[in-house]
């Protein structure tokens, strides 16, 4: 019984004191409530002054080009401050000398005693944000931290690190339009950084801003750096090799021929991926040429001839006419009406042609006569008398259906801002749709488009039909492992039949290779397109000025790579062919010498056969010997099965395979060089410690020093290259 009642006083007892501790803790809160309430007003108002927070994101992902180069990054710009009222004394006093030091040492730019003293004044007046150092680099500011006093906690050093960022955009490269940056706001707006701004971006996260007494402000993290997830790098479509060289191929035409504008694309047939995309426009003021607007995806014109291979499919595929047909196109000139008369630009006219000549010669009064022909079933009386001989049962609104079903109408879909819906008028839903419209149309005014919209009909028909959307970036990566790949997206999987592709293929071939641009054919690889011509308007008002194209795709018989090249406003010789089609031919002529997989490889490996041997590769880097080797189906026999970087190699007793040994330098004598290119000589020679004097060009053909010979230490080697 006893028991119980002590088992109850103790239950009670416990009781009795949580109850007054809770009671205890209710009565602190309701005074630091009117505490803080009591406080004077511009206490409050003070501290607003000294402190703020801000919300702002983690590093912005870069964007990489596809063949592994930086096209814009953000590079961190670091600073370090001391919260010197943290640290202890006797932990200040005990390092200072060491850290003084090390300070000292590591940036080379004062003594020790300076940072002691400056350090000392500073922990004498309790800084609380001292700046140490600004402007350093990541690995300075990490270098930092591994310093006496700063090496320790943040609570127990009071060590400060904060890192900004600036955008920067790879040195040398005009396509900034294209790239994107931040515009006067900050803001991202435009090209791949506008486009994939939510991806770039990176988190939200809270930083708290003091006030210092010099007027400065300093940001210190609320949260935990490991806890700031950066952006996700974008991995762009655009090589960055055939970018830079398109740049160059076509900022050397618009200063040639002193153009106002150009602009230049490069896509991959199969994936739509745009391999490099420039627009320059002349700078008066500064004398040059700047890209100031994606022309290529945000201007729309009047194409001009380049638009004739939509009319042709419309055409073919209507049943209206066929390739071997016959059109007479007289003198060139052709009158549809009292006030519009439609011109060919050669002398004299061309007479008849068959259809296929009509479209490799850009016979504007072939189209013109095709098209009215072939679905003008109304009554119209036109003054040329070739117009009315009409015996046709398809209306005009089915040319208009069949440009439609090719999606001409409709916006790419690529996903960098500002791309424009193309204008094809539709009869009969517009009133400014004239007698004049249809012909028109059919040669490529009346209308409008931008570059990307053309460029993607042409892919199409080089993609056999299939028509796929542009795509700027590839991959999507964080700590640089990819996070999602994007595919080729499809916008129309046949854009007409099979029997009209092929005819309107082989057109585009003949332009090349008989027609208006045969200045651009080529003996080692085919081009198939066309070339363009179109009259400026301002609004209703015929200028002087005119916009020259050329849209093609190569290699002709096993497209690989489609391009279109616009000229704006040439002075001189304004034709496509002459204008145009040159920077077309000079892009794809680099593209092909650098893409061993558009050369004709049978023929490589035909001759290597014939030879019944294999090629003499002497000495070189295991990795580039790998893939020639590979490229050309050699076979290789490993004699020293370990992975080295530079290997020596000799034909095998039948000389069908080549025999691969790891190279190793020869100790204390000269080695033979002669054979070698430049790269290799050097690495050999200059790592037994030869000074090396270099003449001429190509491989080595002559050695001062015999091979075999002793060699001293710093001796002097020249060698001849041929």
């Amino acid at each position: 019984m006893e028991q119980g009642n002590d088992i109850r006083k103790n239950i009670t007892f416990k009781m009795t004191f949580i109850y007054i501790m809770i009671l205890v803790v209710i009565v602190l809160i309701i005074g630091q409530i009117i505490y803080l309430q009591s406080r004077p007003a511009e206490e409050w108002a003070n501290r607003k002054k000294t402190e703020r927070t801000d919300i702002k994101y983690t590093k912005r992902g870069d964007i990489i080009s596809s063949d592994g180069f930086y096209l814009a990054a953000s590079v961190p710009i670091c600073s370090a401050f001391w919260d010197l009222k943290v640290v202890k004394q006797d932990t200040f006093n005990k390092y200072i000398d060491t850290l003084a030091a090390c300070m000292s040492n590591y940036f080379q730019d004062q003594p020790k005693e300076y940072y002691k003293e400056e350090f000392t004044k500073a922990k004498k007046a309790e800084k609380r944000y001292y700046k140490i150092k600004t402007g350093l680099t990541s690995k300075q500011l990490s270098d930092m931290g591994e310093f006496p006093i700063f090496r320790m906690s943040k609570n127990k050093s009071g060590f400060i690190r904060q890192t900004d960022y600036k955008r920067k955009v790879i040195d040398n490269l005009m396509a900034r339009r294209t790239i994107g940056g931040p515009d006067t706001t900050g803001n991202f707006t435009i090209g791949i950084e506008g486009a994939y701004n939510d991806l770039l971006k990176g988190n939200k996260y809270v930083e708290l801003v003091h006030k210092l007494p010099s007027g400065e402000f300093v940001s210190y993290n609320i949260w935990d750096e490991e806890d700031k997830i950066p952006g996700y790098d974008v991995v762009s479509s655009i090589n960055l090799n055939t970018q830079d060289m398109t740049e160059k191929c076509l900022l050397k035409q618009l200063k040639k021929c002193n153009a106002q504008a150009g602009t230049a694309v490069v896509m991959e047939v199969k994936t739509g991926k745009i391999r490099a995309m420039i627009s320059l426009e002349r700078d008066t003021a500064r004398g040059t040429y700047l890209e100031t607007q994606n022309l290529a995806v945000g201007y729309s014109t009047e194409p001009g001839s380049t638009f004739k291979l939509a009319s042709m499919i419309a055409l073919l595929e209507s049943g209206a006419y066929d390739i071997n047909d016959t059109i007479d196109t007289g003198n060139g000139v052709l009158t549809i009406s009292d006030r519009f008369t439609m011109r060919d630009d050669h002398k004299d006219g061309l007479g008849k042609l068959s259809v296929k000549e009509v479209f490799s010669h850009s016979s504007n009064v072939g189209f013109g006569i095709m098209a009215i022909t072939g679905f003008d079933n109304t009554n119209t009386k036109y003054v040329d008398p070739r117009l009315n001989n009409r015996k046709n049962t398809r209306s005009i609104s089915y040319f208009y259906d069949l440009l439609y079903n090719m999606q001409l109408n409709q916006r790419t879909g690529i996903k960098i801002k500002g791309e424009p819906a193309p204008l094809i008028l539709y009869p009969g839903k517009n009133s400014k749709f004239s007698i004049t419209t249809l012909p028109q149309n059919a040669i490529g005014y009346e209308l409008k488009v931008t570059p990307i919209q053309t460029l993607t009909l042409y892919n199409a028909v080089a993609n056999n039909g299939v028509m796929v959307r542009p795509q700027a970036i590839e991959a999507v990566k964080l700590y640089g492992d990819i996070q999602q790949e994007f595919e080729t997206e499809v916008i129309d999987p046949s854009i007409c039949s099979e029997t009209t592709l092929k005819k309107v293929q082989s057109m585009l071939l003949s332009v090349v290779e008989e027609g208006t641009a045969t200045n651009i054919k080529s003996n080692k690889y085919k081009i198939a397109g066309k070339t363009g011509t179109a009259q400026v308007f301002k609004g209703q008002q015929k200028t002087d000025k005119h916009q020259a194209s050329f849209a093609g795709y190569f290699p002709a018989d096993n497209p690989k790579y489609s391009c279109i090249v616009v000229i704006y406003e040439p002075e001189g010789s304004i034709y496509g062919n002459r204008v145009a089609a040159p920077v077309f031919k000079e892009i794809a002529d680099n593209i092909y010498t650098h893409d061993y997989d558009m050369q004709n490889r049978e023929f490589n490996i035909a001759k290597l056969d014939d030879q019944k041997s294999v090629p003499n590769t002497r000495i070189g880097k295991r990795i580039v010997l790998d893939r020639i080797l590979s490229r050309l189906h050699v076979e290789v026999l490993d004699v020293d099965q370990k992975n080295t970087t530079w290997v020596q190699t000799q034909s095998s007793a039948d000389h069908d395979k080549l025999l691969i040994d790891r190279y190793t330098s020869p100790r204390g004598t000269v080695p033979d060089v002669k054979g070698l290119g430049l790269k290799d000589a050097l690495f050999i020679l200059r790592g037994l410690n030869l000074k090396v004097t270099v003449i001429g060009h190509g491989v080595v053909k002559k050695q001062s020093l015999a091979p075999g010979g002793k060699i001293e230490d710093g001796k002097k080697i020249t060698i001849e290259l041929g």
